[in-house]
Formats: structure tokens, C-alpha cells, sequence
């Protein structure tokens, strides 16, 4: 690689990323509810850059506007708190992509290592400490911005550098300047394990999530997104959606799992978002039926199911979609088919129950009865579904939560952890039920036990190889309903997805 160094440390990242293009136009997400059908999207559009709805101006309002959240959860007080540093890779000049601590990003923006913020919440001021970069900067990673390029950048009301190895001078600083050290104040820290930092606050905890009072006030701060957040979100699901439709087309027999990670890496860079929210899970065939399957050297066959669940970032903002199609121009098999409609109906069940104040176990437990009403009727399982609940046989086939929330995290935070309990007005979640025949769990059930009389054996061996479906779409809840942020050109209704696949 072309970037060798001289010396024999490595350069800080420029705390000011390369911008990206400043647009005006904002696109607003259609609400819908059912599947959609099919958009006529050529493969051109679909790897055009999108355009992003936000300006930078708006950007740092947004982040202003969450610093202010913050500051009426934590009135007069103070707030410390560190962002992400570069992670060695290995080398001494080579890291893994950076990527910005979520919570940091939400107050700030700042999308670059070593900064560290102090927040006055009385008076909504912000003081960015950022590292003090070597002359040299410039010659191996680019221009050093000044102490008005970073203000400019991210808003900040102050900025000051600090030196390699005084922080924790330049935090006391700051308090000083703030009136922090007149006592009296509350100081809360966040250092993420800084300890450098959180010793700057006397009697400060360092380490985990620090401070429980900031860490809960961060949380319900979080779950409830102002309208450029959901602007962000809807950016990253137009794009990824994208990608996947791409995919679809794109996916023949022979096609290997890692070679569809890579199509939805390039549909998704050519799109404008260059990081992933999460690794991507692509599953071919009997691959489905693992929640978290990396891609491998496995290789889909004609007709056989394809399962994947990715998604991209935008301003650090994540998509998470999945969506299950068929390998090849012939369609769904006809067990596939039955899975698939079961999959369907459940995802719009969940879809319609989405809404302020709806209870998220409630919902969660009308589409695992709905799944095992679609299951009774396929073959696959028998008896009373009551009997069946109350045996947990659904849990055989979806052994995980209808979704949780969604935001700067792929799991986002949330008072009770990234599973709702009441849905809130604001809140970003996904919606993904599925289907699937998983070894590890059906083998037992059927070898002996309570579970077996309520399982068609014959009928769940002749479906194994079939891996499972998911389907899967991120909403905003609203206090009528939701709106679903995910593009209708990422198509799921059965006969649209077997067109997207024949190229259609």
C-alpha cells in the first residue's frame, strides 16, 4: 500500500472527514402497511449515487438539536465524554475503518478519532477537546484543519487541542473554563474505559458506560428520533434497498455467498454510503436457518432459497433489511411458497399493530400464532395451536424477538435494552419475523420429548434443506400508525420478488 510512513508512528485521522456533497432536497418516505409491489427501477438507477437529504448545515443542526435532548434530561450539569479512537490492525500503520462511538456521534457529529467533548447543559455549550496532529499530517493523510475549521464543521460554541497524553488537562481546562470547577455542579463521564479522561473529574467512574445517570438519560434520549434522524434512516434504507433489489437480479446458480456480500457492497458504495451497519449475513439454502450466518464459500443452487440480511450507513445512521428469494428465473418451489406467504402474513400482522402505545410482547405474540396457524395448515406442525404456545413449539421455528429498535446502532439502545416494550412515538424499529428449519433445535424436539407430537416429522425432514425465510422492514412509529422507511423497489410480495429475480 502506498501509505508507508516514515517515522515510526502513525498519524492521527484528520478530525475533519471528507465532506460530502451538500443538497437541498429532502426526500419524505410514503407510509404503507402491505407489501408493495413491484417498482420499475432500472439496474442503472439503482446504482446511481442517491442524494443526501441533508446539507451539512442541517447536520449540525440535527446533532445541536440532540445535544439540547440531552441537556433538558441533565439540567445543570455538566457532560464529559470521549469518542472512539483508531483500532491498530495490525502493522504499526494499519487500522480497521474507523468508525465514531454512537452516542458521541449523536451529540456531535464528529465522524473522527481521539475527540473527546465537555457539555454544559445549563447553558447548551459545547467544547470539543481534539488531538493536536504533527506537522507531517499533512504530507501522508491530508491538510491539518484549524481550531475555526473544527468549530465551523461541527458547531462546536469551543474548541481546543489537546497534546498526546494530556487529556485529562485539557478536560479539567475546560470544566474550569465552563465555571464547573466553582463546585456544585454535577459532572457525569462517560469515558468509555478513558481513564486518562475520567480521572480529570475527581470521584468520576471510568470504564463501561461510566456515569448510570448519563447512561440512562443517552438511552430514552435515543429511542425517540427527530425528523432529520429519520431523514438519515430513510437515506440508509433507500439505498440499501436498493442494493438488495440489485441483488436479486443479480443472484444465479453458482453464485457464491461471499460473491453476494460483494454485489450488495457495490450496489451500496455506488449508492453513496461507503460503511455497513453490521456484517452482512448472505445464506445460501440450507444456510438460512443460522440468525447470523457469515458469508461463506458456499454456493446457491438454481431455485434453492437465498436469505440475506444487510444494510448500509448514512451519517452513521443504519439500514436493516432482509429479504428471501429464490436462486434463478423458475420462482418459489411450492413448499418454499407456503413458507414464504406464512413469513409474509406475519410481517404484515406485525406491520399493522405498529403504533404509539402498542404493546410490543402483544404484537410479538399474535404473529408467533399466526405463524403456527400458517404452519397447521402447510402440514408442518398439528394439533391445537393453543396447546402448541403453551408448548413453545413456535419458538422451534423463530427462536428470535418480531424486532427490536433501530438507529446509530443496528441493536440501539433503548431504557429496556433494543427489544421495545411500548412503542413510542418517534421510534425507529424493524419488523421481521421468520420462518425457519433449524437443525439444532428441530433434531431433539423430534427425537423424543413433549414437543414431538405436535411435529410433523416427515414433512419438517423434506423442508430442512429448505434453510428458513425472513422478511424484513425498518418503521417509524407514529401515534397513528407507522411509517415504513423502507423503498418499495425492495420488493416482497411473492410474484414481485420472483420478477425481480428473472430480471423483470
Amino acid at each position: 500500500m502506498s501509505q508507508m510512513k516514515i517515522s515510526g508512528t502513525s498519524p492521527a485521522r484528520s478530525p475533519l472527514p471528507a465532506k460530502t456533497g451538500s443538497h437541498n432536497g429532502v426526500a419524505a418516505p410514503r407510509a404503507r402497511s402491505t407489501a408493495p409491489r413491484a417498482a420499475s427501477v432500472g439496474a442503472t438507477e439503482l446504482l446511481q449515487v442517491a442524494t443526501d437529504p441533508l446539507t451539512d448545515a442541517q447536520a449540525r443542526e440535527m446533532h445541536r438539536k440532540c445535544r439540547g435532548k440531552l441537556c433538558e434530561a441533565l439540567p445543570d450539569s455538566f457532560v464529559v465524554m470521549t469518542g472512539a479512537n483508531e483500532v491498530p490492525r495490525n502493522g504499526i500503520d494499519v487500522t480497521f475503518p474507523f468508525r465514531q462511538k454512537s452516542d458521541f456521534y449523536y451529540l456531535t457529529g464528529v465522524d473522527a478519532p481521539g475527540f473527546a467533548l465537555v457539555l454544559d447543559t445549563a447553558a447548551h455549550k459545547l467544547t470539543l477537546l481534539a488531538p493536536e496532529l504533527p506537522p507531517e499530517f499533512a504530507v501522508w493523510v491530508g491538510s491539518v484543519p484549524t481550531l475555526d475549521d473544527i468549530a465551523q464543521r461541527y458547531g462546536a460554541d469551543d474548541v481546543a487541542f489537546y497534546k498526546k497524553g494530556e487529556l485529562r488537562e485539557a478536560v479539567a481546562g475546560a470544566l474550569k473554563k465552563l465555571g464547573a470547577a466553582d463546585g456544585g455542579a454535577q459532572v457525569h463521564v462517560d469515558a468509555a474505559g478513558d481513564l486518562e479522561a475520567a480521572a480529570a473529574v475527581e470521584g468520576a467512574a471510568a470504564g463501561g458506560d461510566g456515569d448510570a445517570a448519563l447512561a440512562a438519560a443517552m438511552k430514552a434520549c435515543r429511542v425517540a428520533k427527530i425528523e432529520e434522524e429519520l431523514q438519515c434512516i430513510a437515506h440508509a434504507n433507500l439505498v440499501s434497498g436498493r442494493a438488495h433489489a440489485h441483488l436479486m437480479a443479480q443472484c444465479a446458480p453458482g453464485m457464491r455467498e461471499f460473491q453476494m456480500e460483494a454485489a450488495f457492497r457495490h450496489a451500496t458504495m455506488h449508492g453513496g454510503l461507503l460503511q455497513l451497519g453490521y456484517p452482512v449475513i448472505a445464506a445460501a439454502g440450507k444456510n438460512g436457518a443460522i440468525m447470523h450466518s457469515a458469508a461463506g464459500q458456499t454456493a446457491v443452487r438454481d431455485q434453492e432459497l437465498v436469505l440475506v440480511d444487510a444494510g448500509a450507513e448514512h451519517r452513521c445512521y443504519t439500514a436493516d433489511i432482509t429479504r428471501t428469494w429464490p436462486c434463478g428465473s423458475r420462482g418459489f418451489g411450492a413448499a418454499a411458497r407456503d413458507v414464504y406467504g406464512t413469513c409474509l402474513a406475519m410481517q404484515e400482522l406485525g406491520l399493522e399493530r405498529v403504533k404509539a402505545g402498542a404493546d410490543w410482547k402483544e404484537t410479538n405474540a399474535a404473529v408467533r400464532r399466526l405463524m403456527l396457524e400458517g404452519l397447521l395448515d402447510v402440514g408442518v406442525v398439528r394439533g391445537r395451536v393453543d396447546d402448541m404456545l403453551e408448548r413453545e413449539i413456535d419458538k422451534l421455528f423463530m427462536p428470535h424477538n418480531l424486532g427490536h429498535y433501530l438507529g446509530l446502532d443496528v441493536h440501539d439502545v433503548g431504557p429496556s435494552g433494543p427489544v421495545p416494550e411500548t412503542l413510542e412515538d418517534g421510534a425507529v424499529v424493524t419488523v421481521e419475523p421468520g420462518v425457519y428449519f433449524i437443525e439444532a433445535l428441530l433434531e431433539p424436539a423430534l427425537g423424543a420429548g413433549p414437543k414431538k407430537e405436535f411435529l410433523n416429522e416427515d414433512v419438517i425432514r423434506n423442508m430442512m434443506d429448505m434453510g428458513g425465510v425472513r422478511i424484513e422492514d425498518n418503521v417509524a412509529v407514529t401515534e397513528t400508525g407507522h411509517v415504513n422507511l423502507t423503498p418499495a423497489e425492495c420488493v416482497k410480495a411473492p410474484e414481485d420478488v420472483e420478477a425481480a429475480c428473472r430480471g423483470a
